[in-house]
């Protein structure tokens, strides 16, 4: 990645440090055969939503910022690059990291106590994407702006689901 976003220049180092969190946490559930104890369990569930919450706020900062630009009345001015690198890094994190992450037999164990959870997880890994390439969601401010807010959507179920299902614990 480059040097970041000019409006947001912390979304490049943000995701890269979740991704690299992430698939260190990944590695080592693949390598986990037994039964998972309440810290390994929460270990697990806690990077997974770091992962998503480090999503979430880069979401969170563009739509707060495309709200700001429309009610001054003016275009948010995300350049055509910065859009591009956003989406592959959030894409990156998510499908690199996340994915890889709910993938593990660890987190499928996880995910097939919490049915609900699983659902929201699964939502938000293959509806983001939809039959989308890259490229359709930077192309345009307004698609990329669509996207966001859908994946931002996604990660806020996810992240309320988890939270539910944990207190459940």
């Amino acid at each position: 990645m480059g040097n970041g976003s000019i409006i947001f220049p912390d979304i490049p180092k943000q995701l890269g440090e979740s991704y690299e969190l992430i698939k260190r946490i990944a590695t080592d559930f693949r390598n986990l055969k037994r039964a998972l104890s309440n810290r390994e369990l929460n270990k697990s569930l806690n990077t997974l939503r770091s992962g998503l919450n480090t999503i979430n706020l880069i979401c969170i900062k563009i739509i707060a910022e495309s709200e700001a630009s429309e009610n001054a009345t003016r275009k948010m001015n995300i350049s055509f690059e910065e859009r591009a690198e956003i989406v592959v890094a959030i894409l990156h994190l998510a499908e690199e990291g996340i994915n890889n992450l709910v993938d593990t037999d660890a987190m499928n164990k996880i995910l097939g106590d919490y049915p609900e959870l699983a659902k929201k997880v699964f939502l938000k890994m293959y509806g983001e994407r939809e039959d989308y390439l890259p490229e359709d969601i930077y192309g345009s401010e307004e698609e990329f702006l669509r996207w966001i807010k859908m994946v931002n959507k996604y990660i806020e179920d996810v992240l309320n689901t988890l939270d539910e299902s944990v207190r459940k614990l």
